[in-house]
């Protein structure tokens, strides 16, 4: 593809989390590898879309977007067909799906506007929220996935991925 060296994938469900810049496409050519164009957030069902997230700066070969100016973009949909708008989130906002993966919720933060002097960014966190716990009786999603355990991990519960299980090779 285009950008691929400025997407980022994430898979929520196996613990990955996004912390990270999201540029408009505009800086691509003046971005480093520490930034990202768009952040692809895989589900582990495959009956569901994977979710998009990018910032659509207006500025340069983006000057005039019709919607969604300044603002992140979250989309869903698959490789080579057509995509959803679910939702644009105004920099320092935070948007969140209830339920995204079993009863667990995605949150997606921004922060305001930034610039390292050359590229404009917006600061993005990407995960589920955390559920408090004081040990894993408390962490009761039903995962149905022999792989993945929820556990009690610093006061927080987490999906665990269980090692060289299922050919998962972690």
């Amino acid at each position: 593809g285009w950008y691929d060296d400025r997407i980022t994938t994430i898979n929520p469900h196996f613990g990955d989390e996004f912390n990270g810049r999201l540029i408009g496409v505009n800086d691509y050519a003046i971005s480093t590898s520490s930034d990202t164009l768009v952040v692809e957030i895989k589900n582990s069902d495959s009956s569901v879309n994977s979710l998009f997230v990018m910032y659509n700066k207006a500025e340069g070969i983006n000057a005039n977007p019709r919607e969604a100016v300044d603002k992140v973009i979250i989309t869903q949909g698959a490789a080579g067909e057509q995509s959803w708008k679910l939702a644009e989130i105004t920099p320092g906002q935070t948007w969140t799906s209830a339920n995204y993966f079993l009863d667990k919720t995605l949150s997606i933060s921004t922060s305001t506007e930034a610039s390292d002097g050359n590229v404009q960014y917006i600061t993005t966190t990407i995960k589920f929220v955390d559920t408090s716990c004081t040990d894993d009786s408390q962490c009761t999603t039903d995962l149905q996935n022999n792989c993945l355990s929820e556990q009690c991990v610093s006061s927080v519960c987490k999906i665990i991925n269980q090692v060289d299980c299922c050919g998962n090779e972690v």
